[in-house]
C-alpha cells in the first residue's frame, strides 16, 4: 500500500463514525421551577446580583448532573 503526505492549511475537520468514537446522546435541559427560582433570589435586595447568578448556577448545576 502506497500512501501519500499532502499539505493542509487551516482548520480541519475529521468525523469517525466508528463504534467507539460516536459521542454521548445529550440530554434533555432541565431549568428551574418558579419556586426554585424564588429559593435562589431570597434575600433580596440586599445581596448582589453576582451572588444570585453563583445561586441559580449551583441550582441548575444540582438539576443537570
Amino acid at each position: 500500500m502506497m500512501t501519500k503526505t499532502i499539505k493542509v492549511e487551516g482548520p480541519v475537520h475529521v468525523v469517525c463514525h466508528c463504534d467507539k468514537c460516536k459521542a454521548q446522546p445529550q440530554r434533555t435541559w432541565v431549568g428551574l421551577t418558579d419556586d426554585e427560582i424564588q429559593e435562589c433570589l431570597q434575600g433580596l435586595p440586599t445581596q448582589t446580583i453576582d451572588v444570585y447568578a453563583r445561586r441559580i448556577e449551583a441550582k441548575l448545576k444540582e438539576k443537570n448532573t
